[in-house]
């Protein structure tokens, strides 16, 4: 009998203490928004060799390829392509925090030949009021998986 009234009292001031987080785990409050996941390094400008390649043939494919994907070529000469697509409203408003509904991606090529070697340098940019008075540029910076990808296009033109 005493043997069971001391396991009655171990097992009553078990319960007679406050939970502890070992034994009563309360899980974290679910988060708002969900956590942004990291892309790598975030890539201001890129750039690449190509060896052998006629600039003129580099220049005319990337900017057959930026059409395909419903970019306006604002600039076509020898050393220098500019490809841009308007954003729609919603989009301009965010990436131009609030400023204005009227804004393009600019994407801005730069051919450098060199001893058979073509260098494209590429530049990413949100442009306001494209096109019109009082137009801004404001260069921005790329993904890691999107300045790869740009890369992959650049080398394929090759």
């Amino acid at each position: 009998m005493a043997v069971a009234l001391v396991l009655a009292g171990c097992t009553a001031e078990r319960y007679d203490r406050a939970p502890s987080a070992a034994i009563d785990p309360i899980p974290p409050a679910m988060p708002l928004e969900p956590q942004a996941v990291p892309e790598g390094p975030a890539v201001p400008r890129i750039e690449v060799k190509l060896n052998n390649a006629d600039p003129t043939l580099v220049r005319a494919r990337i900017a057959t390829a930026r059409r395909a994907r419903q970019y306006n070529i604002t600039v076509d000469q020898p050393a220098h392509l500019v490809a841009e697509k308007r954003l729609p409203p919603d989009e301009a408003m965010r990436r131009t925090n609030g400023q204005s509904q009227d804004a393009a991606f600019r994407l801005d090529y730069i051919f450098n030949s060199s001893g058979g070697v073509v260098t494209v340098a590429l530049e990413a940019a949100i442009v306001t009021n494209p096109g019109r008075p009082g137009e801004s540029v404001r260069a921005i910076t790329m993904p890691g998986s999107d300045a790869d990808a740009l890369k992959e296009e650049i080398s394929g033109a090759g």
